[in-house]
């Protein structure tokens, strides 16, 4: 407000420079200390000499605004908010306050939108104001939330654009001028009058009292004795109005009681609402305003309808915060009286109205590890988080820093992490892609593999950058099956051993040894009738040896080896073979059984289990396939390599996918050994120091379609990989699905984060573990259906990280289609499939016919040993006759 005279200002009234935030509710609220948010506003009264200031830069009079706080409540059909209008300069004392009384847990955050302003035309207003004097008091009561209940209700009366507003402004007022016209107001009461604050009835009141006092002073001039003068005295009391102040004064409560002496604060109560409906915005205008009769004690509230005419000044009045009341005066309203205004709802409004804006779970405070900046930083994002109304991005860090040494780093990363949630909840396409991402962003290898349609990885070769290097994608898309790709445990002939110590001969015998031992054990995790017996395993450990000490092995070498006495004997002529006594005497022993047809008795039940990899011709065209090899003799596909990223840059990229609708049952044979071919590279890190290994992540999506087939590696590694720098991340609907590999999870100490579940009972297996998020419920009930989710991580310090609900980061963007790229990696890593068809029949031919030849040759062998013996005993025969003849003496029989 500025008055002028000319160009000279005389007078200016400064606005005060006022916040607005915005109070999100939690279901613990507590409102029987909101009072003393009161009494924190009529603490910032100052005088008018301390608000004033003369003559000060060409103004006669400046006058400082007095500090005023709104609490503004806005309806919208679907929504409701709480908000506090707070000068910026006493704005920190009212939220800390606020804080402490309602709810540590509350979410109070400044509000940089402009709150709604509405149009004039369409809007109905209404004011609140005290029946009677000031003096009296509402009803104060601190173990209810009334009137929160009926105002609520008016969100049901809104519809389409629909607003309704409930504005409380409070200024500070002057304590000593309210205790005395209080203490007026109560002698009045004394002389028998009601108090009334409306200036025609204090002229009225004081004509009647001083008719009054003239007719008892007449009346006492005409009583001579004492008991005359004292029943005019019990006269004048028992008269109406007397009896009715007396009445009023008995039944005070003791809210009023304590009014006169309390601290008091102005207060403009308002209520507007815009509708396109006029019936609909005065419903729910009168909706609100009648709530407050709920409050009714020794006072209650009214309502007085603003004119059509005013309600565009109003409206303004609200929205700048002026004090103006059609009635001309503000209410004196007790701190106690503030704080039922002030109300906000708790549990039973909270799923009574879900309109209201309410967070159901705590808020946490970030450890700074996962906070942490600097320059050439790395992180993996996990979601933003809001604590004090400040959002902060949660993220896991990949290097070290100052405070925290990589290895440090390195300990908490590689700690495995199982993400659970219902389908579409983004724990695939949101939470695993960001992993991985952020993995290869930071020159670290991602291993992903799908269980479904291949959709996630598409997704997520198209979203890398555009400079991302396309000799970097290793697509393997298994259910291609017009170019299989070999599978096989060739990477291992790419490697050098420091335990040879540069031996050829040693390292051959190494790798040997290593390849038998895995795959006996992998075609012992494929077994569904039990493990090989002794004697099986000891055939097909010398077998594997055998067929190992060359490179270009392929499982049908193995399948040749035990079923192919041909095949054999090219085995036992080889110099590599013949340095292992116990593989050179089982083959031999193998080669005797099939001379003398009694092979099928050791040979049957082993091949019963090793047909597993062969018993479709697709399954026979992936492993039965001779390994792709370069002019060096190293494998085309190094996974070693890739995961190693030697040459720096960007991370690798490999993708596999083999679905259940092209392999139906045979989907988990296909990725368990590719799961087996993973981890055996991976142990293959044992060769280099720690301090050398770079992070790689290993990524299963929806693993429970094949979990029969990886549970015993999975709890294997649950730990284990940690030491590797190998990250394991499982994706699935619940952990439940995990199988044997749940426990080994969560005793490993895995890393959880779980987004809604299908039930209850699938997040409350964690509840344990998420703190400090104790009712399993409470948390269930706050996590929506999508992107929003719990996170447990670990920390390089070893501290404990509190467990923390966070807007999780989504997915990158299609940045380029790659569907190109599915096709070079089939051309680069696998075989048009007549080819390796017809290689694989005619190795089986070629030595089917060996083996006919082995037969006969063996056959024309036995036929020629048999007539040799025949003509033998022939022949002694016939000399024990002669002699017999020369004896005298018959020969025997």
């Amino acid at each position: 407000m500025i008055v002028k005279i000319g160009r000279k200002v005389i007078y200016e009234r400064k606005a005060d420079d006022y916040a607005v935030y915005e109070i999100t509710a939690t279901p613990s609220i507590r409102n029987n200390q909101a009072y003393v948010l009161g009494k924190v506003i009529s603490s910032f009264y100052r005088k008018p000499s301390e608000r004033r200031s003369w003559f000060r830069e060409g103004r006669v009079l400046e006058e400082a605004s007095p500090y005023r706080c709104n609490f503004r409540i806005i309806m919208r059909p679907n929504d409701v908010a709480f908000y506090l209008l707070l000068p910026r300069e006493k704005a920190g004392e009212v939220l800390r306050k606020a804080e402490a009384i309602y709810d540590s847990g509350i979410t109070i955050q400044e509000v940089k939108d402009q709150l709604p302003k509405l149009v004039p035309e369409k809007t109905f207003c209404t004011e609140l104001h005290y029946r009677k004097h000031d003096i009296f008091s509402l009803a104060t009561d601190k173990d209810n939330n009334y009137p929160l209940p009926s105002l609520l209700t008016a969100v049901r009366t809104l519809e389409g654009d629909d607003v309704a507003i409930f504005d409380a402004m409070f200024e500070p007022t002057d304590p000593l001028g309210w205790y005395k016209e209080a203490k007026q107001a109560h002698n009045l009461l004394d002389q028998g009058y009601v108090p009334n604050p409306s200036l025609g009835n204090k002229i009225l009141r004081t004509i009647h009292a001083g008719f009054e006092k003239a007719r008892y002073e007449i009346l006492k001039l005409t009583r001579v004795t004492e008991k005359q003068k004292e029943r005019l005295e019990q006269h004048r009391k028992e008269r109406g109005s007397y009896s009715e102040a007396s009445r009023i004064k008995a039944d005070m409560t003791n809210a009023t009681k304590r009014k006169q002496g309390d601290d008091v604060l102005k207060a403009w109560l308002r209520v507007a609402v815009q509708s396109e409906d006029r019936t609909r915005r005065r419903d729910t205008a009168y909706t609100i305003a009648n709530a407050w009769k709920d409050l009714t004690a020794d006072n209650e509230l009214e309502r007085t309808d603003v004119p059509a005419k005013w309600t565009a000044q109003f409206l303004d009045a609200i929205e700048t915060r002026k004090g103006y009341s059609i009635r001309f005066k503000p209410l004196r309203v007790s701190c106690d009286e503030a704080g039922k205004i002030m109300q906000l709802p708790g549990r039973s409004l909270l799923e009574e109205f879900p309109q209201v804006r309410n967070r159901s779970h705590k808020e946490v405070q970030l450890p700074e590890e996962l906070t942490v900046e600097g320059d050439g930083m790395k992180h993996v994002r996990i979601g933003w988080v809001t604590t004090r109304g400040v959002r902060q991005l949660a993220r896991i860090p990949l290097t070290g820093w100052a405070a925290m040494s990589t290895k440090a780093v390195y300990d908490a990363l590689c700690t495995t992490t199982f993400a659970q949630g219902k389908q579409g909840s983004g724990k695939s396409e949101g939470f695993g892609t960001v992993w991985a991402y952020d993995m290869v962003m930071a020159g670290f290898t991602a291993i992903l593999i799908d269980t479904a349609d291949g959709q996630v990885l598409r997704n997520f070769v198209n979203c890398l950058p555009a400079d991302y290097p396309d000799e970097k994608l290793h697509l393997l898309n298994l259910d291609n099956k017009a170019r299989p790709m070999p599978l096989g445990w060739d990477d291992v002939y790419g490697r050098t051993f420091a335990t040879a110590g540069g031996d050829e001969e040693l390292a051959a015998l190494e790798i040997s040894e290593r390849l038998t031992a895995r795959f006996v054990g992998f075609i012992n995790g494929l077994s569904k009738t039990g493990e090989f017996s002794d004697r099986m395993q000891q055939y097909v450990i010398s077998c594997m040896r055998a067929i190992t000490t060359r490179k270009g092995w392929s499982f049908l070498d193995l399948e040749l080896a035990l079923t192919s006495p041909a095949y054999r004997q090219e085995l036992l002529g080889r110099a590599e073979v013949q340095t292992h006594p116990d593989v050179v005497r089982d083959l031999l022993h193998l080669q005797e059984k099939a001379a003398s047809g009694s092979v099928n008795a050791i040979i049957d039940p082993i091949m019963a289990r090793v047909k597993a990899l062969s018993s479709t011709p697709f399954l026979a065209n992936l492993f039965l396939q001779a390994p792709k090899l370069d002019e060096d003799g190293k494998p085309i596909f190094d996974l070693r390599r890739i995961m190693d990223n030697p040459e720096g840059g960007y991370g690798h990229v490999v993708c596999i996918q083999a679905s259940f609708d092209a392999w139906q049952e045979y989907q988990g044979v296909i990725l368990g050994f590719f799961d087996d071919k993973i981890n055996f590279n991976i142990y293959s890190r044992i060769d280099q120091d720690q301090t050398l290994r770079k992070p790689c992540l290993k990524w299963w999506d929806e693993a429970h379609k094949v979990i029969d087939y990886i549970e015993d590696r999975a709890s294997e590694t649950a730990v284990e990989f940690r030491k590797y720098r190998v990250k394991q991340l499982y994706t699935n609907h619940s952990i439940d699905q995990m199988g044997a590999a749940a426990q080994a999870l969560l005793d490993g100490g895995a890393q959880i984060t779980s987004y809604k579940t299908e039930r209850l009972s699938e997040l409350s297996r964690f509840a344990h573990a998420l703190k400090p998020y104790d009712d399993a419920k409470v948390l269930y009930e706050s996590l929506p259906d999508k992107h929003r989710a719990v996170n447990k991580v670990r920390l390089p310090s070893g501290a404990d990280c509190p467990a923390f609900i966070a807007d999780m980061v989504p997915p990158p963007p299609e940045v380029k289609n790659r569907s190109y790229a599915w096709q070079q990696s089939a051309e680069r890593y696998g075989r048009p499939w007549k080819e390796v068809r017809d290689t694989i029949q005619s190795k089986r031919s070629r030595y089917a016919a060996q083996d006919n030849d082995w037969y006969a040759a063996k056959s024309e062998e036995a036929q020629a040993v048999a007539a040799e013996e025949a003509a033998r005993k022939a022949q002694a025969r016939a000399e024990a006759r002669m002699a017999a003849k020369e004896s005298g003496t018959p020969a025997s029989a």
